[in-house]
């Protein structure tokens, strides 16, 4: 029995030390092992668009948008990673 307390008491301590680093949303009771994750999560409430197309108006919360935006209407594809609120692309035949 001495061993599964112990098995047990680890466990439990192993669960603490995962609790402690959720990242927790200041909105809602939205949680996540990954900061990113969160990040995005949050933009749903602020409406934080940081990602803006060079090209037109258009704005977003997530990178990978603002890359299926500029394929998709633009026609273009990326060469360099676009970066928050400065995105480079390069159009291609």
């Amino acid at each position: 029995m001495g061993e599964w307390a112990d098995v047990s008491s680890r466990w439990k301590s192993l669960k603490m030390q995962i609790v402690r680093k959720l990242h927790r949303c200041p909105f809602c009771a939205y949680s996540s092992v990954y900061q990113n994750n969160l990040t995005k999560h949050v933009r749903t409430h602020t409406g934080e668009k940081p990602f803006v197309c060079a090209l037109c108006p258009f704005r977003t919360s997530q990178n990978s948008s603002l890359k299926r935006h500029m394929i998709n209407i633009h026609g273009q594809v990326e060469d360099v990673p676009a970066q928050e609120g400065f995105p480079e692309f390069t159009l291609h035949p």
